[in-house]
């Protein structure tokens, strides 16, 4: 059950975590692969802007995503487990976390 992103899908996913980590700064912003979708997850913070504008600047830059919405529960897959024994939930952007990006 293993999905694939498009080149283009890579494309804009780059584009878009370039604009969030422009936005709230390299280390912020988790983005993580489910066999749903991607889930960002922010550092609370860092969020000085309304989560509807962050949403809709997201989706003039994904016009092809079927739901950009604020999660209200606030619940996501953990990433390193297998959705539906099959999908291993992952973070995108590991590489924004290094040491210099750790919570003290």
């Amino acid at each position: 059950m293993e999905t694939k992103m498009t080149y283009a899908d890579w494309e804009q996913y780059e584009e878009m975590i370039n604009y969030l980590n422009d936005l709230f700064g390299k280390g912020n912003v988790m983005a993580i692969k489910t066999a749903g979708g991607i889930h960002l997850l922010f550092r609370k913070e860092k969020v000085k802007l309304n989560p509807e504008f962050i949403c809709n600047h997201i989706r003039n830059i994904l016009p092809r995503a079927k739901e950009i919405v604020r999660n209200t529960n606030e619940m996501i897959p953990l990433p390193g487990t297998r959705q539906y024994e099959q999908y291993l939930v992952t973070v995108l952007n590991k590489e924004d976390f290094g040491p210099e990006h750790r919570l003290h």
